[in-house]
């Protein structure tokens, strides 16, 4: 039997608040192939995998400061060991580059990021209306406000779809503070609106927050 891993790589990008989302569909048991989607959605499955690859980019246009945060390291506001309170097993953030956006990833056993962190500008409009015409205009997303985190915070839940082998969980949580916001998104975990794990991510996302105003 055939067994395939639908996986999403969400960014929220820092220039005009663009989304990059990567697909990889496996198969295991040595044959068959792989096919890359135009959205991709984060799904928790058992079945070993062999990856491959493809993105696709959708930018906003928006009048989001010009000023970039790029002397900011993403890695620097969170420590292994508090990601590995949400992602047991994760592994040592690494910088990564993409489209010129700064993302630490925390992968997991099989190298593909469990947990990612971004700081960029902020952008005109609300966080939530960010989120919907980015994440959201792919379809399948509940986007809503949450409270208690920086000035402003959203976040964006994948919706279940048994037909296409996706549970439901976050996408992204995006929370500003002044001119910059912190997009948190978590590929490799299962984290369900108002669950305890969504308060873990709350919680990292507060503790990177902290840290981001102490670095100016």
């Amino acid at each position: 039997m055939r067994n395939r891993l639908s996986f999403r790589r969400t960014f929220l990008a820092p220039v005009a608040v663009a989304m990059l989302v990567s697909a990889a569909l496996a198969g295991c048991g040595g044959s068959g192939g792989s096919k890359a989607a135009a959205v991709a959605t984060t799904t928790t499955s058992a079945a070993p995998t062999t990856t491959s690859a493809a993105a696709t980019t959708s930018s906003a246009a928006s009048s989001a400061p010009s000023k970039a945060p790029a002397s900011t390291n993403p890695c620097s506001l969170l420590t292994d060991a508090e990601v590995a309170k949400l992602a047991p097993g994760a592994g040592h953030g690494k910088l990564d580059k993409v489209g010129g956006a700064r993302i630490c990833d925390w992968p997991d056993a099989n190298g593909i990021p469990a947990v990612q962190l971004q700081v960029y500008p902020a952008p005109s409009s609300s966080l939530r209306a960010e989120l919907k015409n980015t994440i959201g205009a792919y379809g399948g997303y509940t986007i809503s406000d949450v409270a208690g985190l920086g000035d402003e915070a959203a976040a964006a839940f994948q919706k279940a779809d048994a037909s296409k082998g996706l549970t439901a969980g976050l996408a992204a949580l995006a929370v500003r503070s002044g001119d910059r916001v912190l997009g948190l998104t978590t590929p490799r975990v299962q984290v369900q609106q108002g669950s305890q794990q969504f308060a873990l991510v709350k919680q990292l996302a507060a503790t990177a927050l902290s840290r981001l105003k102490e670095s100016g």
